[in-house]
Order: C-alpha cells, then sequence, then structure tokens
C-alpha cells in the first residue's frame, strides 16, 4: 500500500494482545527486514510500535 500510496516515510504499528509489550526476536526481525525493503523503495521507516490495552513501546 505505501507504494501505491506513493509514501516517503511510513510507521509501523502492531497489537500485543497478552499486553507484554518486550519486542520478541521476530518483532526485530521483522522490523529490521522492513526497514530493508522500504529502503530499496526509498520509503523512510520512522518507527515500529508496538501496543497493547494501555501502552506502548517503540522499537
Amino acid at each position: 500500500m505505501p507504494v501505491s500510496k506513493k509514501c516517503k516515510k511510513i510507521i509501523l504499528c502492531h497489537k500485543h494482545p497478552s499486553g507484554n509489550l518486550e519486542p520478541n526476536e521476530a518483532d526485530i526481525a521483522f522490523t529490521e527486514r522492513m526497514e530493508k525493503a522500504a529502503a530499496i523503495m526509498k520509503i523512510e521507516l520512522l518507527d515500529h510500535i508496538i501496543i497493547s490495552e494501555v501502552n506502548y513501546v517503540t522499537i
């Protein structure tokens, strides 16, 4: 979608239903892959946010 909308910058966000906001290995690996993929398309990944019902954390 960011490519079709000609975005220059993106922010990723997803929810941890467990409420545990600690980024796991999969979260970190996904962020790194998305940052590389976005860079190839000249899109800047500004942040990756993990949310719960009451708080959030950024990777």
